[in-house]
């Protein structure tokens, strides 16, 4: 099921079933949605495209020929194969009532691009129909070749053909799996992944030593299960560490309970537990969150909140932990509603760390105590958090008005490209070239110096807006994007570049540029946010001297 534009603050709306959005205008709404995110999705000869289950203008995608030949294929030039989301084939008949027969879904979804499809364990898959498709003459042998070439040379890349000695894959055994070098690159990864919504007079990183008595709770500190998300890969409890394990090597001795009954459903709890916890600690680690029981596939959120009673818990422990510093660990795929921790000077910091993996608990403790003085979070947001659930738009209106960074006016929670570090940053000196053709690209440059206490990474981020148009224009676009460790008291000079693609617009079935004034911002964040981070924004003017249209897709 989905939802999708709730009423104020947590009203959920009615559900739909997640196949049934009503007819999708492609041309205008992906384009103006997704535009420059292609180009990594297609840039390997062999990647694989997913014809999805839901329909595009009316037509199943799994028998769309204007989205897997005319744009994936000729227009994007995409050389990989596609295959169908599982059971979508069958979908096209069951659920879209679009065909009636499994022959001519095979040679509809052939004709389109499908390559292979992934049935539900049907004995009889729609593919198995593909014979009598050609039998009937409804589909040409020719053209079952052609599909099936993609697949073949994929598995030739592979090796899979190759003499066994040739392919080095088979020489790999089980001391080739989560080495040291694996167990390395999953710690530094979760580390990485990390925001640091709120930090409070520099609360964190810890100092673990001034606190005597430490209380852990929720539902997400000692829960294995939840912490990878959904659809991942086998886990092996033998390597991975929950946020309660890698908490407890800093503080030996912890008082500990998830309090929650049914994990993070949190369907109940005992406040007298809550209670008997938190009272006369120094510090309060409050670990809670969404995980896949309450967040996944086809399990949807019907609004913002946290799960079941967790805000209740989070209260008593606001109430009844006097003096104690209270430390809130985030573990959840899409934003949650925190206003009220974000609002309550109790809640000294807030670290979001989504689903980290085998090495949650580690990567906690090490970000928590900036472990190595280089350990400061500098994560960022890669969505907007909202305020409340109104600012969502209606999962059946698929227009781009108040959807993303990219045009929506409306002030966020937190906002895309958001996230506090340890250290603060001075941006200083962006220049730029002060003129550019419509299809040029623009240079600049801009000083970023670390001014804070701390070695750490910063993201310096580049958006530009128009300062008029025409045509129904972004109010901002993030342009480049750049992680970048720098020193205490050591400064960078950053040069890039960006794209002229990224003020291209689709417009009327073409890529347009207008001549005109632009605006360039750089910084840590987004310009003009009511929430924002310690360093600044700086911008400047730069003018594109020329309209034109794009001749190719871009």
């Amino acid at each position: 099921m989905a939802r999708g534009g709730a009423g104020p603050y947590s009203t959920p709306a009615p559900p739909i079933m997640r196949l049934g959005i009503g007819p999708y205008v492609w041309n205008s709404n992906c384009h103006r949605g997704d535009q420059g995110a292609k180009e990594n999705a297609t840039a390997f000869p062999q990647s694989i495209g997913l014809a999805a289950s839901f329909s595009v203008n009316g037509v199943p995608a799994c028998v769309n020929k204007q989205l897997m030949t005319d744009i994936l294929r000729k227009a994007w030039k995409f050389q990989g194969y596609v295959v169908s989301d599982e059971q979508a084939l069958e979908y096209v008949i069951s659920t879209h009532k679009y065909m009636q027969s499994f022959e001519d879904v095979a040679a509809a979804s052939v004709a389109a691009g499908v390559n292979l499809e992934l049935s539900a364990n049907m004995p009889q898959p729609v593919f198995l129909s593909i014979v009598k498709a050609v039998e009937q003459g409804k589909l040409s042998e020719s053209l079952v070749k052609e599909r099936i070439k993609p697949l073949f040379y994929t598995r030739m890349r592979l090796g899979q053909f190759d003499p066994p000695e040739w392919n080095p894959f088979s020489r790999l055994s089980n001391k080739d799996v989560v080495t040291p070098a694996h167990l390395a690159m999953a710690l530094k990864v979760a580390k990485k992944s990390f925001v640091l919504l709120k930090n409070i007079n520099r609360f964190l990183p810890l100092q673990a030593s001034e606190f005597k008595t430490v209380a852990i709770i929720g539902p997400m500190a000692d829960n294995y299960a939840q912490m990878f998300g959904n659809l991942p890969p086998i886990q092996s409890r033998v390597f991975a560490k929950t946020p309660l394990e890698g908490l407890k090597e800093i503080f030996p001795t912890v008082r500990y309970k998830p309090v929650c009954e049914e994990e993070t459903k949190c369907t109940n709890y005992s406040r007298k537990a809550v209670q008997e916890l938190v009272n006369g600690t120094d510090l309060v680690i409050a670990v809670f969150g969404t995980g896949p029981a309450v967040e996944a596939e086809n399990n949807d959120r019907p609004n913002l909140e946290l799960p079941g009673m967790q805000k209740k818990v989070i209260e008593e422990i606001i109430e009844h932990s006097g003096t104690a510093k209270i430390l809130v660990v985030l573990m959840n795929a899409g934003p949650v509603n925190v206003t009220f921790l974000d609002m309550d000077s109790k809640v000294q910091a807030i670290l979001e760390c989504f689903f980290p993996g085998q090495a949650t608990g580690d990567a906690i403790r090490e970000v928590l105590i900036n472990k190595g003085g280089n350990s400061s979070p500098a994560g960022r947001l890669p969505v907007t958090w909202p305020l409340y659930a109104s600012q969502i738009p209606p999962m059946t209106n698929y227009s781009m008005r108040n959807r993303t960074y990219r045009f929506s006016d409306l002030s966020p929670l937190y906002p895309f490209g958001y996230g506090l570090s340890y250290s603060q940053f001075r941006y200083e000196s962006l220049t730029s070239v002060s003129k550019v053709k419509a299809m040029e690209n623009l240079s600049f440059e801009v000083t970023v110096k670390n001014i804070g206490d701390y070695d750490a990474d910063e993201v310096i981020q580049c958006y530009i807006s128009w300062v008029r148009s025409d045509l129904p224009v972004p109010v901002r676009q993030l342009g480049h994007f750049s992680r970048i460790y720098i020193k205490r008291g050591e400064e960078i000079l950053h040069r890039a570049t960006i794209s002229w693609q990224r003020w291209a617009f689709w417009n009327k079935g073409l890529w347009q540029v207008k001549k005109g004034p632009m605006n360039l911002f750089c910084g840590g964040q987004q310009p003009n946010q009511t929430k924002k981070v310690p360093s600044d924004v700086l911008s400047v003017k730069f003018y594109i001297m020329n309209s034109a249209t794009a001749t190719d897709d871009l």
